[in-house]
């Protein structure tokens, strides 16, 4: 055993040479395809996964609560590119300066109904992402912008974009904290519609979390409830089930509002 464990020892590293160009080459095809994906979108292509709107006539990638908020509630959360506490005369200024007024209407939503670090970090990167695909539209798509960046002037132009783009998301990833913390958090209570079947509510707050509620807890809760405000219904004898009836019926209505999706509703 011991001779047949040492020969294959000695042959790991034949075969670890002989496999390594097969492993690089599938890491290098595996990021390959996730640039050519990532471009794609940058492009125009919509990911599935993703939420996308019309902003100022760009198609840019929203976050999934901009579709629960009225235009007016957007609106309230806008100020530009500049932070809130600058002048109105500013802040449009540099809205026209650096040409990505669009790219932060959806940043700010977003750190408007966020919570936590990883939100905050995926609205920066979603304000990149934007602010990219805002630059190859404006050049009139891939083809013409490679086009343009033959020509000195269209090059400079395009690198000048990019970089500004870099830098305002360098600026947000190192000082965007207070303004993420200072935002006014909006409070949402949604049903997601996912085979672990459970209600997702964010907790008002800078600070909050987030709580998983399992559906089917909550129906067995709810049916509880029903059953006795059915007793309530019978009029007791020694208990006042008037005032039991009154504070139950609402408690009952609050589990049919969360549960009403797909027939589930208690």
């Amino acid at each position: 055993m011991q001779t047949i464990a040492l020969s294959i020892l000695k042959e790991l590293p034949h075969w670890f040479m002989v496999a390594s160009p097969y492993i690089v080459g599938l890491i290098a095809a595996v990021r390959l395809w996730r640039l050519v994906r990532l471009l794609r979108e940058l492009g125009g292509a919509e990911n599935p996964r993703r939420h996308y709107a019309d902003v100022l006539g760009y198609r840019l990638e929203v976050c999934w609560q901009w579709f629960e908020l009225t235009a007016s509630q957007r609106a309230g959360m806008m100020n530009g590119v500049g932070a809130a506490s600058w002048p109105q005369a500013l802040r449009d200024a540099i809205d026209d300066i650096s040409q990505y007024r669009a790219p932060s209407m959806p940043h700010d939503v977003g750190f408007n109904v966020k919570r936590t670090w990883d939100g905050q970090r995926l609205e920066d990167c979603r304000f990149f992402r934007n602010c990219i695909r805002v630059v190859i539209v404006d050049e009139g798509g891939f083809i013409k912008l490679g086009m343009h960046m033959l020509a000195p002037a269209g090059c400079k132009r395009i690198v000048r974009r990019i970089l500004l783009a870099r830098t305002l998301y360098g600026i947000l990833r190192a000082g965007g904290s207070k303004a993420f913390d200072a935002a006014d958090k909006v409070k949402f209570a949604v049903v997601m519609d996912d085979e672990a079947r459970t209600v997702i509510v964010n907790k008002m707050g800078a600070k909050g979390y987030t709580q998983s509620i399992d559906v089917d807890t909550l129906s067995e809760t709810a049916a509880v409830c029903r059953s006795a405000l059915e007793i309530a219904k019978r009029q007791g004898l020694d208990t006042d089930w008037g005032v039991f009836r009154r504070r139950l019926e609402p408690v009952l209505a609050q589990h049919r509002a969360i549960l009403r999706v797909k027939g589930s509703e208690a």
